[in-house]
């Protein structure tokens, strides 16, 4: 693509448009020609993409959307991620349980995880016997005006 300017007579507009396709062309070029050797290694060992890969875009689209918008940019780290933990990242739009295992799998490839948080007041609660639930059913039924008979 060469534009020059002798050859090209617009209005303003026109040639500020023309400029920015021009800046975006070479700043693609520019990141398709970066040497890929430049890849770095994360604490887990695993190789971080080249300059110009998009770290996100092995994410399903769903969820690269929904990180999109939490962080509010197209771009972000799996490390900006794993700053995020388990409990922002489950409440965000668009990020259910799939995608929250889409999410953990990508950031272990990277050497990160946000594993869901330990709350020992989650327990499940114990048990009711068959008989105090038939109790608490006979007791509703008369508190209503029913008669129950054994």
């Amino acid at each position: 693509m060469v534009i020059r300017k002798s050859s090209f007579h617009a209005d303003g507009a026109a040639r500020s448009l023309a400029r920015r396709i021009v800046a975006r062309f070479r700043r693609r070029r520019a990141i398709t020609m970066s040497d890929p050797t430049h890849a770095t290694t994360v604490p887990g060992g695993a190789e971080m993409p080249a300059r110009g890969e998009h770290l996100g875009a092995q994410l399903p689209t769903l969820q690269r959307n929904a990180l999109r918008k939490i962080f509010g940019r197209r771009e972000f780290t799996p490390q900006d991620v794993a700053l995020l933990g388990y409990r922002r990242i489950e409440k965000a739009e668009g990020i259910g349980k799939k995608g929250l295992f889409a999410i953990r799998t990508w950031l272990q490839q990277f050497g990160y995880d946000v594993a869901p948080p330990e709350n020992p007041a989650a327990e499940p609660a114990p048990q009711v016997s068959r008989r105090v639930r038939i109790e608490r059913a006979v007791r509703l039924l008369t508190v209503h005006g029913y008669t129950v008979d054994s």
